[in-house]
């Protein structure tokens, strides 16, 4: 009969002999057994206070992985947000840790007072898009230096003819936060050069999230009909309001100071 079809014996547990064994971390001694048809030892490697301890540290070596894997994925995040134009300040942004009201959906436009987390918000839905898509075609964009580029285009010594710059923003950026709307000082040109970026995302249907001081009235007010048109078209605009949370941080800054320096 070939060993594959021969019948396996059974040890019998009254023919085992005990022996004893350490433990071989700490050399407590264990019981161990012999089987007798095999010689094969049977008997643990570790006491059991041994091995709880073991358990553990395997347990905090995969946390620790984990831990690294985690710290390594949101750095190689952080290098892409700053790729894509993110200024180091707003790297760390993101949906869980925006601390005010969220939108049910990603709006078109962030418009309020300042101090309601309205770049970090923006910031945050573009760090989702990056998290998904990668970093291609990914923009953040301040509005104040899209006017001064713009502005520049029409040197011949421009850095970036004005086509190239709305095409590039307007077409070619998968997804873009334009940023701080509103601040900059209007001219005919520039608020065309504007028009023609979200008219470009409009036509193209690509995503686009604007952040604002100014109310939608105002916002109609400054840059037209047209451009409202499009931008209510694009999506929701939504309308945050709440105390300036910088002032509230400089606030508590001076409060801890104070309180440091009577104690």
């Amino acid at each position: 009969m070939s060993p594959e079809t021969a019948p396996a014996r059974r040890c019998n547990p009254e023919t085992a002999r005990q022996l004893e064994r350490s433990c071989r971390l700490c050399g407590r001694a264990l019981a161990g057994y012999v089987n007798p048809l095999t010689g094969t030892v049977l008997a643990p490697a570790l006491c059991p206070a041994c091995e709880a301890e073991e358990q553990e540290r395997r347990e905090q070596v995969k946390l620790a992985a984990r831990e690294e894997q985690r710290r390594q994925r949101q750095q190689q995040i952080r290098e892409l947000m700053a790729g894509a134009g993110v200024p180091p300040r707003y790297l760390d942004c993101s949906l869980e840790n925006y601390t005010g009201w969220k939108p049910q959906g990603r709006p078109t436009a962030l418009l309020g007072p300042c101090g309601t987390g309205k770049t970090h918000l923006a910031v945050a839905y573009l760090r989702e898009w990056i998290i998904a898509h990668g970093s291609t075609g990914a923009w953040f964009q301040r509005a104040g230096t899209l006017v001064r580029q713009l502005r520049q285009s029409c040197s011949a010594s421009a850095f970036e003819p004005e086509d190239s710059l709305i095409r590039r923003l307007g077409q070619d950026q998968r997804f873009l936060v334009l940023d701080d709307l509103g601040a900059e000082a209007l001219t005919d040109f520039t608020l065309q050069g504007i028009y023609d970026i979200l008219d470009l995302r409009y036509s193209y249907t690509l995503p686009t999230v604007i952040t604002s001081n100014l109310d939608v009235g105002q916002m109609a007010m400054s840059y037209g009909d047209r451009f409202m048109s499009r931008l209510l078209a694009m999506g929701e605009v939504v309308e945050l309001s709440g105390e300036d949370y910088r002032l509230l941080l400089a606030e508590n800054r001076q409060q801890r100071e104070q309180n440091e320096k009577m104690h």
